[in-house]
């Protein structure tokens, strides 16, 4: 009697695939999700980090800094309020040194949704709009005294996600927080 070869059969092989093929179907949409929340988190984290830095650079040197808002691009960088350029430019401010005065992008599929800054916060009836830097982006501003624009910053994904940014005008504290579902 001649021995068998050692080793898996065909059909074998086949149905170890097939199993594979199967899990790695449930599983692939759950990754997908998971890896776009993480963009949506990490695009709030990024631009709450630039709104902290903000803040304590204005404090630190006792200037204005502004977080502008190209919403329509998608990016954001950090101006410093320059008193030497005053008299001879129309924006007397200027892109922050660090390499947060370069502009910088949301990460992909995530976008601004909703930016509301100062009065448009009040709703309807609101005496004054948002203030705007020259180049007419939406800005916030951050003064000396740890005071800022009030600001709500929603951002979603392409799954439809969103958070939301809630920046205080009287502390100058940012924080995310899920969006209720309406």
């Amino acid at each position: 009697m001649p021995k068998a070869a050692a080793g898996f059969t065909l059909t074998e092989l086949i149905v170890v695939l097939v199993v594979i093929t199967l899990i790695a179907g449930l599983v692939a949409p759950t990754f997908i999700h998971q890896l776009e929340y993480a963009r949506l988190t990490s695009g709030c984290r990024q631009i709450v980090s630039y709104m902290r830095y903000a803040r304590s650079q204005a404090i630190l040197r006792g200037v204005p800094y502004r977080l502008n808002m190209d919403d329509r691009g998608q990016r954001y960088w950090i101006t410093v309020y320059d008193e030497e350029e005053t008299e001879d430019l129309a924006e007397p401010f200027r892109p922050d040194s660090s390499n947060l005065g370069a502009r910088d992008s949301l990460p992909e599929g995530v976008t601004i949704e909703e930016l509301l800054i100062g009065d448009e916060l009040a709703g309807p009836g609101a005496e004054l709009e948002a203030p705007v830097s020259a180049e007419g982006y939406p800005v916030i501003e951050f003064r000396p005294d740890g005071t800022c624009d009030g600001a709500r910053m929603l951002l979603k994904n392409n799954n439809e996600e969103r958070l939301a940014i809630f920046l205080d005008a009287a502390t100058g504290r940012a924080e995310i927080a899920e969006e209720a579902e309406e």
